[in-house]
C-alpha cells in the first residue's frame, strides 16, 4: 500500500513506511535508531537496495527513496541538472525531519556523485558516507560519452532497448550468465516505470551528463575536488565495466578513505547483498 502525504511521514503496513513527499518522491523507511539512508544510481530504484535491506536488522533505520524521473516517484520536468537532483534530495531530508548528524549515508554512482556533492559543499553534515562505484572527477569524460549515447538511445523510446544498453554495463557477465532472466526482470520493471514517460529516461541521462561537464569544467581550471568533511568508506566492484576497480582504488587512496573490495559487476547492491550488508554493518559498528 503506497499512500499520499503533504507534510510528515505516517507509518502504515509495518515495519515499513511508505509515503509519498511533496514533491511526489516514492520513500520507503523501516526500523529504528540511526538512519542509514541509501541514494540510488540515475537508472535504479529502491528495488536495488531490497536485498540489502532485507539483511539489516530493525535496530537501523533504513531509507531509500526513488528520484523525481525514476522509478515510482513523479515527473519532474523541471528537475534536468546534476545540481537539481542534489536539491530536491536535500529538501526531502529536511521534510522527513531527519537527524543527518546521526545518519550514514550510503550512494551509488551517480548517487555517490550525489552525496559527495552535497557533503563537500557543506549542503549537508552526516556522521559517516559511504560511495560505492565511483572514480575521481577526471574519470568523468568516458562518463559524458556514454551518457550522450544512451540519452540518443532514451530519446527514441524504446524501453527494451535502453535495458540491454544499461543491464550489460550494471552486471558483470558472470552474474548475467547465471541470472539469464534479469534482462527480463529489468524490462518488466522499466516498462512499469518508464513505459509511459520515456522523456523521463532522457532526463536522467541529461542529469549526468550535466554533472560530468561540471567535473571536466574543475579540473580544467585545476580546482581540487571537495573535501569530505566526514568519514568517509569506499565500495570497490571488482569486476565494474564502468568505474574500473583501479579508478576506485585511486579515489579511495586519494581521500584516505578505506576501500572495500567486492567480487561484483557495478550493482553491488543486487549482485552482493550479503557482502553490502557486512560492509554496512561492519561500518556501523565502528561508529558506534
Amino acid at each position: 500500500m503506497t499512500i499520499v502525504t503533504r507534510h510528515r511521514p505516517e507509518p502504515i503496513d509495518p515495519p515499513v513506511t511508505r509515503l509519498r513527499s511533496r514533491r511526489g518522491m516514492h520513500v520507503e523507511i523501516s526500523g529504528e535508531g540511526p538512519p542509514l539512508i541509501f541514494v540510488n544510481g540515475l537508472f535504479q530504484s529502491i528495488d536495488s537496495w531490497q536485498g540489502v535491506q532485507s539483511l539489516l536488522p530493525q535496530t537501523v533505520m533504513s531509507v531509500g527513496f526513488d528520484m523525481l524521473n525514476q522509478g515510482l516517484s513523479d515527473s519532474g520536468p523541471d528537475i534536468v541538472t546534476f545540481d537539481d537532483h542534489c536539491t530536491v534530495i536535500a529538501d526531502l531530508f529536511d521534510e522527513l525531519c531527519l537527524d543527518i548528524s546521526s545518519a550514514t549515508l550510503v550512494g551509488f554512482s551517480a548517487g555517490a556523485d550525489i552525496v559527495r556533492s552535497l557533503v563537500s559543499r557543506g549542503r549537508l553534515s552526516p556522521r559517516h558516507v559511504v560511495l560505492g562505484a565511483v572514480s575521481t572527477p577526471g574519470f568523468q569524460s568516458y562518463w559524458r560519452q556514454w551518457f550522450n549515447n544512451l540519452a540518443r538511445v532514451a530519446d527514441t523510446g524504446d524501453v527494451d532497448m535502453l535495458v540491454r544498453v544499461i543491464a550489460f554495463h550494471m552486471f558483470s557477465p558472470g552474474f548475467i550468465e547465471d541470472n539469464p532472466r534479469i534482462l527480463d526482470v529489468m524490462s518488466l520493471r522499466y516498462r512499469q516505470y518508464y513505459g509511459r514517460r520515456p522523456e523521463c529516461l532522457a532526463r536522467l541521462a541529461r542529469a549526468q551528463i550535466d554533472r560530468a561537464q561540471i567535473d571536466r569544467a574543475q579540473i580544467d581550471r585545476a580546482e581540487p575536488a571537495g573535501r569530505m568533511t566526514c568519514p568517509v568508506d569506499v565500495i570497490v566492484p571488482v569486476y565494474d565495466s564502468l568505474i574500473p576497480a583501479e579508478a576506485a582504488m585511486a579515489y579511495a587512496g586519494s581521500i584516505e578513505a578505506p576501500a572495500h573490495r567486492i567480487a561484483c559487476g557495478h550493482t553491488f547492491a543486487v549482485e552482493a547483498p550479503q557482502a553490502t550488508a557486512a560492509v554496512l554493518m561492519s561500518i556501523l559498528r565502528r561508529d558506534r
